[in-house]
């Protein structure tokens, strides 16, 4: 049996202009991520990441706090996260037209000014639209549906499982939506209980998978020995 475990990127730049960028939190996150590994002898015979910059910012910090000497990390853009921001920018115009939940969350968010009450309507925003996306009630132009967007995963998983020798250790740095997709393929959850699996992950948390010809089971989730709960755990 070889072992996957999909790490999420630390922290990124919430709210901010460019959101594809680690925060101070997430560059601390990804060190102590390191530093556990290096402290717990824990290795990997392949490491991949995803192509977001979250991605490879927190793959090269764990790797440099690890002390690793591993050079040339793989891409793989199965493992991209769904494009959130997009989707909102493509639906929420006309939906909260029509949607009076919508609206009246859209309004709240407006309305916010103190960033942590800003980031909270945000959330609560970001939650009922991607639901009823999810639930194939609405579609964004452009979009990558819910479904296509766990296949994608899939396909990647399989990519992954196909280039690893049996008993092997793989890791790849990723987000949420494909950690959560994972469990899916691991546990048959509906498409908008694996939605919901996606926001409980902590930043650069990890989660194990067991794999083997024609087996996918799930080992852990969520795991964060690293982070202490002091001002360190952020779901966003």
């Amino acid at each position: 049996m070889g072992i996957l475990v999909l790490i999420r990127h630390g922290q990124a730049s919430f709210l901010a202009d460019d959101y594809d960028q680690l925060s101070d939190l997430g560059i601390e996150q990804s060190r102590r991520l390191g530093l556990h590994w290096k402290s717990t002898g824990t290795n990997y015979d392949r490491i991949y990441s995803g192509p977001a910059r979250r991605h490879v910012q927190t793959c090269e910090l764990v790797a440099e706090a690890a002390g690793s000497s591993r050079t040339g990390v793989e891409r793989l853009d199965e493992f991209d996260e769904y494009n959130a921001f997009g989707l909102l920018k493509a639906v929420v115009p006309n939906l909260v037209k029509e949607d009076p939940a919508a609206r009246a969350l859209h309004d709240d968010y407006a309305a916010q000014q103190e960033p942590r009450l800003k980031a909270r309507a945000f959330e609560r925003l970001f939650q009922h639209v991607t639901r009823r996306w999810a639930a194939g009630e609405i579609e964004g132009e452009g979009i990558e549906p819910w479904g296509e967007f766990c296949n994608r995963v899939a396909r990647g998983i399989e990519k992954v499982v196909r280039m690893s020798d049996p008993g092997s250790r793989i890791a790849v740095f990723t987000s949420g939506g494909p950690i959560a997709a994972a469990a899916r393929l691991a546990l048959d959850l509906s498409p908008v209980k694996t939605l919901e699996l996606s926001w409980t992950s902590y930043n650069s948390s990890y989660s194990e998978f067991q794999f083997s010809v024609g087996r996918f089971s799930l080992l852990s989730f969520n795991r964060y020995p690293h982070l202490d709960g002091n001002g360190m755990l952020s779901w966003r």
